[in-house]
């Protein structure tokens, strides 16, 4: 008998015969359940006497749940899983693993010695190809079968840092900093850079982009005057954030005086010339910081804005006629003021007419068929020189 269970020898796959002073127990393919201790009990008018004998049926494990896939990287991956819930009645002695591209029915083994840990990190894969992965478990009898697939995942590799890292501009709150694309990119492609910063001797780094920005120009607002803050840059995909690029050295908020400069084109060097009905439209690039102040006078009195429109940003100046008359010629003087620093340039500028009909006409002699003719220049030269 296996516990209250009592086995005859009427049974079909267990059973129990007698044969004489002999008595044998038969299990014909054998189960899980078939394990456990046995117990024979033999009697007769004088007594009872027992004997128990312990049966233990192994077998493959079972398979192992589904392996999990933490981590990605750009050609591996790390993967765990669970013992199989039954080991077949003999201790594991490791795991197989094999790995498959998604779209294929091939699989392939990782391993030809077994991994008796629970982690592996498959290699050499190629980044942006979905894979499948499965495992076997071992013992003394044998191989147990696959688990089920984990999960399909891709190989992902962040970027490399970004590259080339300055310092483009800073104001007494602000601080603007510009840098290349890295180097490397790969197959998750890039979808922005993260900037933070820090005060100088802390190693609190703040976002000061919530949002990522696909530019690579960025200015830092809300700044502490006379701070020094370090910056620096991360490209993100996803496969998350590369390394950062970091400046080299702290940065003092405060705004630097640079003296203004006006830098006066080339084709404004000499007199600008253009016919009367015709646009002008000057440009006249400067630099210096502060943004500088930006005045233009005419002959030495302020222009009319109604007859000659300006416009100033913080690296030009404009200067625009819609429909120029001769009343515009003359010289213009550009002065940019940064505090007491002053660049001065003068443009000269010449509006021309078509002339007037020369004067006093008369002939002076003939000769055969020729005339010689005399006349005064006209009195309107149409402006010009």
């Amino acid at each position: 008998m296996k516990g209250e269970r009592v086995i005859l020898d009427s049974g079909h796959r267990v059973r129990a015969e007698t044969y004489g002073d002999q008595t044998s127990l038969t299990i014909e393919v054998t189960e899980r359940e078939d394990t456990g201790n046995y117990k024979m009990v033999l009697q007769n008018e004088a007594g009872e006497a027992t004997a128990s004998v312990k049966i233990k049926v192994v077998d493959i494990p079972d398979p192992p749940d589904a392996p999990l896939v933490p981590e990605v990287g750009g050609d591996w991956c790390s993967m765990t899983w669970e013992p199989p819930k039954y080991d077949g009645g003999s201790p594991i002695l490791g795991y197989f693993i094999e790995r498959k591209k998604k779209q294929s029915s091939r699989w392939m083994r990782l391993n030809f010695d077994l991994i008796k840990e629970t982690s592996f990190e498959p290699k050499k894969m190629i980044e942006g190809v979905p894979y499948e992965v499965r495992i076997f478990a071992v013992n003394a009898i044998g191989v147990s079968k696959p688990s089920e697939p984990s999960k399909a995942f891709t190989p992902l590799a962040v970027t490399s840092e970004p590259t080339m890292l300055v310092v483009d501009d800073v104001t007494d709150n602000t601080v603007t900093v510009k840098w290349r694309p890295p180097e490397t990119i790969g197959a998750a492609g890039l979808d922005g850079y993260l900037v933070e910063y820090c005060i100088e001797g802390s190693n609190d780094w703040k976002v000061s982009n919530k949002e990522l920005t696909e530019k690579t120009k960025y200015t830092i607002t809300g700044l502490t005057p006379e701070s020094k803050i370090l910056v620096r840059v991360r490209a993100i995909n996803k496969a998350g954030a590369s390394p950062p690029r970091t400046l080299q050295h702290a940065v003092l908020v405060k705004e630097v005086v640079e003296p203004p400069k006006i830098r006066v084109p080339r084709h404004l060097k000499q007199t600008y010339t253009r016919k009367v009905g015709e646009a002008v439209n000057l440009v006249v690039p400067f630099q210096g910081k502060p943004r500088p102040k930006v005045t233009w006078m005419k002959e030495g009195q302020p222009i009319e804005p109604s007859h000659v429109s300006i416009r100033n940003t913080d690296c030009d100046s404009i200067i625009f006629i819609r429909k120029a008359e001769r009343t515009h010629s003359g010289k213009y003087d550009m002065t940019v003021q940064v505090e007491n620093h002053v660049d001065t340039a003068i443009i000269d500028i010449q509006i021309v007419d078509l002339p007037g009909p020369p004067q006093s006409v008369t002939i002076e002699d003939i000769w055969g068929r020729n005339v010689a003719l005399v006349w005064t220049p006209p009195k309107d030269s149409g402006n010009a020189q």
